[in-house]
């Protein structure tokens, strides 16, 4: 006799029963994207609560998905809406935070490499309303990469984002940063 190793936890197998029963019968279950979005779709609220998750057919999701489709196309404000939650989440400053926590003290090899990672941090943060803070000094700085033709990797070079800009710390690993929200300049009275 050959007994079947099963994996996943049982949490994994009592989920995938639950939704075989309330699949309509004559409908393939054997396709591993339906049973993928259909785990997608349950979340640890539920679960911890007991909740029973809803369980939609291939076609209502469909219907759901033309019907936003549709709204985007009708309405530039809900599609601007959508966009905008896809581009800026809610959590992004705690991931942004998390990768410039790990970035610090690396570097790449080459400056073909360094330049990009500056210019594509600088453009999130920017775009989503942030400002560098130099984890040392508690300074509000901006970042740039500076690439001589004696360096192989480049430098990263933070300097103040006041007027003046001086030059807070040069160096071919990456700084050590925090982020958080732009705060407003006061105006002059």
């Amino acid at each position: 006799m050959s007994s079947k190793r099963r994996t996943g936890s049982r949490q994994q197998r009592r989920a995938e029963i639950k939704i075989r029963k309330s699949v309509p019968a004559g409908t393939p279950m054997s396709q591993p994207e339906i049973l993928d979005d259909v785990l997608a779709g349950l979340d640890y609220e539920h679960i911890a609560l007991g909740l029973e998750p809803e369980v939609f057919s291939i076609e209502e999701t469909k219907e759901a998905v033309l019907k936003i489709e549709q709204s985007a196309e009708e309405n530039p404000l809900f599609a601007l809406g959508l966009l905008y939650d896809h581009l800026y989440p809610r959590n992004l400053q705690d991931k942004l935070q998390t990768i410039l926590g790990n970035m610090a003290g690396l570097h790449y090899n080459s400056a073909a490499q360094n330049s990009p990672l500056v210019r594509k941090l600088n453009q999130i943060a920017n775009g989503a309303g942030f400002e560098l803070i130099d984890a040392r000094t508690g300074l509000v700085v901006r970042m740039r990469f500076i690439d001589p033709p004696r360096a192989k990797s480049g430098y990263f070079q933070l300097r103040t984002a006041n007027a003046e800009q001086t030059a807070v710390s040069t160096g071919t690993t990456f700084p050590m940063l925090r982020v958080q929200p732009k705060s407003k300049p006061r105006k002059p009275r």
